[in-house]
């Protein structure tokens, strides 16, 4: 199973249909000197398991995960710029279908969270969406 194409699916799709804020990604800098609000996309796997039996190339392997948004929005700007991003990004991916290189994608309810100021200037909301995608090998 390939966390790299569910990584890259989630990437890409981000890309193309957010336009709200910029975008930051799991393990690269981004720089925040701009003090407007910004989205990190991260993908984390958890749990894998094989689904059918029988011959190779037509065994299902599936691999559960999350997309994990991390939402930064300037302290102190109140509740409901954060609330309607957070509601937006969460969209996003809740409910969807996507196509990856190993086979489809398919993402369940978002979970948001708000943190609150994080003592750097930020309020931080996060947004956690379970994926599931199943390989044929």
């Amino acid at each position: 199973m390939s966390l790299e194409a569910i990584r890259r699916t989630v990437e890409a799709h981000a890309a193309a249909h957010w336009a709200e804020t910029p975008l930051a990604w799991d393990n690269l800098t981004y720089d925040a000197a701009a003090r407007g609000p910004w989205l990190r996309v991260s993908v984390s796997s958890s749990t894998g398991r094989q689904v059918t039996l029988g011959a190779p190339e037509g065994r299902i392997f599936r691999r559960r995960g999350q997309v994990r948004l991390q939402l930064f929005v300037p302290a102190n700007s109140g509740p409901s710029e954060a609330a309607g991003l957070a509601d937006r990004a969460a969209s996003l991916f809740e409910g969807r279908n996507l196509m990856s290189a190993i086979g489809p994608v398919s993402f369940a309810a978002a979970d948001i969270t708000e943190t609150g100021a994080d003592g750097h200037g930020w309020r931080l909301t996060l947004i956690s969406v379970p994926f599931q995608a199943d390989e044929v090998v």
